[in-house]
C-alpha cells in the first residue's frame, strides 16, 4: 500500500549522495554551543578538540552551559578555551531548556560578537576537522538549517551501541539523505546541527528545539527546510 510505496521512494531517493566541498575562504562566524550536565570528565577534551578544528579561530567560539552541575564542568570548559556559563535557576528541565537559556546569552548578551550561525554538539561529541568549513559552504549556498551526519563511534561495544549505530545509519540515509534529495525537510537529530543565528532569533528558544518533529514543524511553518549534509560528520 501507500506506506510501503513511501519507503521504497525513500530507499531509491537515498542512492544519490553529493557531499559538499569545504569552503576555501571562510566567511561565517559560528557559536558552537554545548549543553552539559556534570560532564567534567569529558568536556575538557571535547572543547580542546573543537578549538583545533580547521577553521580560523577568530571566526568561532565554543560556548558551554554547565546546567545545574555539581562538579567542575564550567571550570574545566573555561580552562580548555570555552566561554562557560553556569545555569542553576530555574529548575533544570530538559536539554531544550538549557539550550534556550544558552542561546539567549550567546546571541543576545553577546550580540556584539556577531555570530552568523549556531552549531549544537553534545559534551562528548567527536567532530571531523572540516565540519565548520562544510557548514560555511552550505550557509554560503543559502541554506538556513543544516543537519550533519551523526554517527556512533563504538558499534562493536555491545548490542545497544550496535542498535544505535544501525538506527543512525537508517536516519542518515533513509530519513535525511533521501528527503534532502527529494527537496523535503530532513530530520532534526538534536546534535551536529547548524542554524543561521537569525532563524533562532526569529523563532525564539522554544522547548521543542531538540524534539525532532515539533521543531521541524515549527521550521516548516516558517517556510524553512532542514537540509542534510553527509560531509559534515
Amino acid at each position: 500500500g501507500a506506506p510501503l510505496a513511501y519507503l521504497y521512494l525513500l530507499a531509491v531517493a537515498a542512492i544519490r549522495s553529493r557531499p559538499t566541498l569545504p569552503g576555501q575562504q571562510p566567511r561565517h562566524r559560528f557559536a558552537i554551543t554545548i549543553p552539559a550536565h556534570n560532564e567534567d570528565s569529558v568536556i575538557g577534551r571535547t572543547v580542546t578538540r573543537l578549538r583545533q578544528l580547521d577553521y580560523p579561530p577568530e571566526l568561532f567560539d565554543v560556548v558551554v552551559v554547565a546546567d545545574h552541575c555539581s562538579d567542575g564542568t564550567a571550570k574545566v570548559a573555561s580552562e580548555a578555551g570555552a566561554i562557560a556559563y553556569e545555569r542553576n535557576d530555574p529548575p533544570r528541565g530538559s536539554k531544550g531548556a538549557a539550550l534556550r537559556w544558552l542561546f539567549q546569552r550567546a546571541l543576545e548578551q553577546n550580540g556584539q560578537a556577531g555570530y552568523d550561525a549556531v552549531v549544537i554538539f553534545d559534551a562528548d561529541t567527536l567532530v571531523d576537522s572540516q565540519f565548520l568549513r562544510i557548514m560555511d559552504a552550505r550557509l554560503t549556498q543559502g541554506d538556513q538549517v543544516i543537519q550533519g551526519q551523526h554517527r556512533i563511534i563504538n558499534p562493536d561495544d555491545g548490542w545497544f551501541p550496535a542498535l544505535t549505530w544501525a538506527m543512525f545509519v537508517a536516519d542518515n540515509r533513509l530519513q535525511n539523505q533521501s528527503r534532502s534529495n527529494l527537496g523535503w525537510s530532513a530530520k532534526n537529530m538534536g546534535d551536529s546541527i547548524c542554524f543561521r543565528a537569525d532563524v533562532l532569533r526569529r523563532l525564539g528558544w522554544g522547548e521543542g528545539l531538540t524534539e525532532d518533529y515539533a521543531f521541524r514543524q515549527r521550521l516548516l511553518l516558517d517556510g524553512i527546510h532542514i537540509r542534510y549534509e553527509p560531509a559534515a560528520i
